[in-house]
């Protein structure tokens, strides 16, 4: 630093005596900091009271009990001079000691500004509150700065009733620059090392000079730079101003150690002029003190708004579906609404030439078959024969396959738009158990219904359907399952068929309607069926498996399959005389259905065998006996079917005979294949032509086998996809459809409803915090404030929490997986899409079991451990509520990605220990030596909980009979940053938004995998 210098004053007589003051060990190591620019005051005349001759210089005058400096000169030794006229008269008097001094003619003047020119001297009021605390003193800084580059600092402090003046600690810089910034109007003092000791007697009266402090007050300066910031807009105009004082150890306790109302002067020659280097220096902001209450505030304003924003939401929910809220029983609206029965539609399917191929399988080849409006086409065959596939392909379910042919509906092309009017019952009833059956069915009508309709009106739907399916009579009795009583399995599955005919389908699809049921329930529900097909015009495709006689017998129309082959398809009337022509009639004493199902049966397992079955030998003496006139044998007699065309490997030729190897090749060759043929060509209003071509010519129907081609007539492979909606029916369905929030509402009235119902889960949790925030309370009962027993109480309590909140979440880990098959049921039904529900399931989780449960216990362990009130006790709600909800949702994922929920806990017990590892409690970072194991501190969600939890308790709090009784101080020892409050809790909002977001990504990841590998094991 190059100044002008001018003579210095002459040096004062020396002062030898200093008293020794007491101050907690941290404090003194912080004070050290400050001490580090607290110089001892270059000796100065005789300027006041406070600087007697042979006197203590920081002891007050015994008369005024006050440092009294002379007119024009203030500070603990007097030494900084505030006017001119008291730098005169300074220079008048040693004028008269020496007239030979050079300065004896000069003019002197007080330079109150920071740039030195000789030496400057100051005095500063320390702001950080926390000093002050450590001290129990007010504390000041007396500082030297020199044109040679030292620094001098010296922290005092003013106690007791006397207000004397008792030094602390000094530091002294060397090689100090300064630098000053012209646009920021600040001036900065950087010295690169400095040398610190204690001044107080180390083991002295005073109980805070310790050895202990004394060994950290030699570190401040040691490692780094001390630099010294303060605004020179207050300097000359003698109004003060603030400044900002940085070292290593410094920051680490205080942040920096804040200046205010500080005074510079320097008596120097009239016209000296400092030379400092003009620089940029970065602004700095002054910490605020109360900088913990401000980010309390700010915390506890989102708390706020999240509360808010919870009961809008909830509010708007109840509002969407205050009509369905006030519904009474069923009885009761039957009393009050007549029931809404819609005018027909008819409908007839028809599908022609349907294969399917799942890889290098062939699944369907080449089904053809009518449902007529107001008949029931029943679909029967073996166990693994292709049903259930073909009952996908016509309901438009999702398959992972090839699948080729063609459908129609009252002969035109299947579109997309027909989707939504196709009703499917699974082969399981996927219920709701805590639902009513009323219920039930108006959860299927409020979501599928087109929003248009009034609640009255899709309630009159409800009861109009209860009425046709006889269930009126248990509308309010719940649904039940293996554990609680309900009703019967047979009205179970007519609920199943309900929650489909509520929308009034066009076409009902049924997987197995009847199996499971008794004689009696699989009758009544046929004949409903069948009722219903006749009164609303509807197309009824069901598989059956085996049914009784009397259901057999009433079955419109019927096509059997066997490996994927049409062996008939038909009235169900034709089903006896077939049979009987190809030399297999049906037995009067047998149930025609058992008959056919051996015979399909016995079929497949000899075929796998001996690869060929001889069905029937039919010779030239039968052909023109009596049965000469069946359909096979005529077509035989008149050269229709060349011998040997369609032997098997296995089928050896007779004596004037012929061995037929397939069923499929018989019905093929029969007058009920061109029947049904003709049938579906007569319901085609499009020609062929139209129909696009499958462009790789694979995976359709022209890879099927040679003994299906008959059936198909030599027709080219057609790709079977629905024709594309148009943007005009896009927009109508969109219209028709309830919007997100009414799923959102329905759904969630769901769940709420199913978990008020059985709330054990929720009356568990509710129970347990309780119990555990009052055992907390009989542990740390009214806990104080004092020694170190204060600290580790407090955090104790904190790990304890965030470890039973931990564990505690794990109960979110089945959350989608027992309900698993029911969403996989009615996404598929288009019920609802994956975001209404996830968020929907979130929803009723969260608040239940991840909010009020963690508030319960904040209020529990408040309230009787005696921890931080006001508006702390919100941050600390807050904190703990959203731990608990990230941990639910990590819980949730390990859920979703499991398959097992034995693996499942497990593995979320192994994952949350590692999070609670990364904690500062049991690992100071800091202190690591490796980048990467610091850089773990930002991945546990737990490290940036706790350390909320604790700089909320603890920061800014004092502590008594301890060496530290500042929190901050503690907190800072301990590795904590009481600064990163709001950070920390931002950080946990954040984390929770990308646990949902990773949540609902992982369910729409399973959700397609599960779903394609549950239609390739279908198909």
């Amino acid at each position: 630093m190059k100044v002008v210098q001018a003579p210095a004053p002459p040096p004062a007589r020396r002062r030898d005596s200093r008293m020794v003051s007491q101050v907690p060990a941290l404090l003194l190591i912080l004070v050290i900091g400050l001490a580090s620019f607290l110089p001892i005051v270059h000796a100065q005349p005789d300027l006041g009271t406070c600087a007697p001759d042979g006197s203590n210089p920081l002891t007050p005058d015994p008369v005024t009990n006050a440092c009294a400096c002379l007119a024009g000169w203030m500070g603990p030794e007097c030494s900084v001079c505030t006017a001119s006229s008291s730098c005169q008269a300074v220079q008048e008097q040693q004028d008269g000691e020496d007239n030979e001094n050079l300065m004896a003619s000069t003019r002197m003047i007080c330079d109150r500004s920071l740039e030195v020119i000789d030496r400057t001297h100051g005095m500063c009021r320390v702001a950080t509150q926390a000093v002050s605390d450590f001290l129990q003193g007010r504390a000041y800084v007396t500082s030297q700065v020199t044109a040679a580059g030292d620094l001098h600092f010296e922290f005092v402090k003013i106690t007791g009733e006397e207000e004397r003046y008792e030094t602390m600690f000094k530091c002294d810089g060397i090689g100090c620059i300064q630098v000053k910034d012209v646009k920021t109007n600040k001036i900065q003092t950087t010295c690169p090392s400095a040398r610190c000791n204690t001044t107080c007697e180390v083991g002295g009266p005073d109980e805070s000079c310790t050895t202990f402090v004394a060994s950290q007050v030699e570190q401040i300066g040691a490692r780094g730079p001390m630099t010294l910031t303060c605004n020179t807009d207050g300097t000359t105009s003698g109004t003060g101003t603030e400044c900002i004082v940085h070292e290593r150890l410094l920051d680490f306790y205080f942040q920096g150690v804040e200046l205010d109302d500080c005074h510079f002067g320097e008596c120097v020659p009239a016209g000296a002029r400092a030379q400092v280097a003009e620089g940029s220096l970065a602004d700095f902001a002054l910490r605020n003190a109360e900088i913990f209450l401000e980010s309390t505030y700010i915390l506890a304003a989102i708390f706020g708004v999240l509360v808010c924003v919870v009961i809008c939401l909830g509010l708007g929910l109840y509002y969407a579906m205050s009509e369905y809220y006030t519904l009474g029983s069923c009885q009761a609206m039957v009393a009050d609404l007549a029931p809404v029965y819609l005018k027909p539609v008819p409908t007839t399917l028809t599908f022609s030439h349907v294969g399917y191929k799942l890889k290098d399988r062939t699944i369907l080849k080449g089904l053809s078959g009518v449902a007529p409006a107001g008949e029931i086409l029943a679909i029967m065959g073996p166990s693994g024969c292709g049903k259930s596939t073909l009952m996908d392909i016509l309901s438009m379910k999702a398959k992972s396959g090839k699948v080729s042919g063609q459908i129609y509906v009252n002969g035109a092309p299947l579109t997309e738009t027909f989707k939504k009017c196709i009703g499917f019952v699974g082969q399981h009833d996927m219920l709701m158990p805590t639902l009513t059956v009323m219920e039930s069915l108006m959860f299927s009508g409020l979501l599928r219904l087109p929003k248009r309709l009034t609640m009255k009106e899709k309630t009159q739907r409800v009861l109009a359907v209860l009425t046709e399916l006889q269930l009126a009579h248990i509308a309010d009795s719940k649904v039940g399952n293996e554990v609680t009583r309900g009703i019967s399995g047979g009205e179970k599955r007519r609920v199943s068929v309900g929650m489909e005919l509520v929308t009034s389908p066009r076409l009902l699809c049924l997987d197995e309607p009847t199996s499971g049921l008794d004689s009696y329930n699989a009758d009544l529900l046929v004949q409903i069926l069948m009722d219903l097909a006749q009164a609303r015009k509807t197309a009824v495709v069901m598989v059956i498996h085996q049914p009784r006689a009397n259901i057999f017998a009433r079955l419109d129309r019927l096509l059997l399959v066997c490996k994927g082959e049409t062996v008939f398809s038909g009235a169900g009337k034709d089903v006896h005389p077939y049979f009987a022509s190809i030399g297999r009639p049906i037995p009067p004493a047998f149930n025609a259905a058992d008959y056919l199902i051996d015979i399909l049966f016995t079929h497949n397992v000899e075929e796998e065998e001996e690869a060929g079955l001889q069905l029937a030998v039919v010779d030239k003496e039968e052909i023109h006996g009596k049965v000469v006139n069946t359909p096979v044998a005529a077509n035989i007699e008149n050269g229709g079917w060349p011998s040997g065309a369609v032997a098997g490997a296995g089928g050896d030729l007779g004596e004037g005979g012929v061995a037929f190897t397939c069923l499929a090749d018989l019905f093929a060759a029969s007058c009920y294949a061109a029947q049904t043929q003709q049938e579906v060509e007569s319901q085609i209003k499009t020609p062929r032509s139209t129909f696009r071509q499958d462009s790789d010519g694979e995976g359709g129907t022209a890879n099927l086998t040679s003994r299906s081609r008959p059936f198909l007539l030599s027709k080219q492979s057609l790709s079977l996809r629905p024709v594309p909606r148009t943007e005009e029916e896009a927009k109508d369905e969109k219209e028709a459809r309830v919007g997100w929030l009414m799923e959102v509402s329905v759904v969630s009235q769901r769940m709420f409803k199913d978990m008020l119902r059985k709330p054990s889960l929720v009356v568990t949790h509710l129970l347990a915090c309780v119990y555990f925030g009052c055992l907390l309370g009989l542990l740390y009962f009214q806990i104080t404030t004092d020694g170190i027993a204060a600290i580790q109480n407090r955090m104790g309590i904190f790990m304890l929490e965030a470890l039973f909140l931990a564990f505690t979440s794990v109960s979110a880990l089945p959350l989608f997986w027992i309900e698993r098959p029911l969403y996989m049921h009615e996404r598929s039904n288009r019920y609802y899409g994956t975001l209404s529900y996830f968020v929907s399931k979130i929803f009723s989780d969260l608040i239940p079991l991840r909010v009020l449960p963690p508030i319960l216990l904040s209020i529990t362990t408040h309230l009787l451990v005696g921890l931080r009130g006001g508006i702390h006790f919100f941050t600390y709600s807050l904190v703990l509520v959203l731990m608990t909800a990230i941990a639910a949702t990590i819980n949730l994922i390990i859920g979703m990605l499991t398959k097992g929920i034995m693996s499942g806990i497990l593995i979320a017990t192994i994952c949350m220990i590692h999070l609670i590892l990364l904690t500062t409690i049991f690992v100071n970072f800091d202190t690591m030596k490796v980048a990467f194991f610091r850089g773990l501190r930002y991945v546990s969600f737990f490290n940036y909980g706790y350390e909320a939890l604790v700089i909320n308790e603890l920061a800014g709090r004092r502590i008594t009979n301890f060496n530290i009784s500042d929190g901050t101080v503690v907190l800072r020892s301990l590795g904590f940053h009481p600064e990163s409050m709001s950070f920390n809790t931002f950080i946990l909002f954040a984390y929770l938004m990308a646990a949902l977001s990773a949540a609902y990504l992982t369910r729409q990841l399973k959700g397609k995998k599960r779903e394609k590998g549950k239609l390739e094991k279908k198909g």
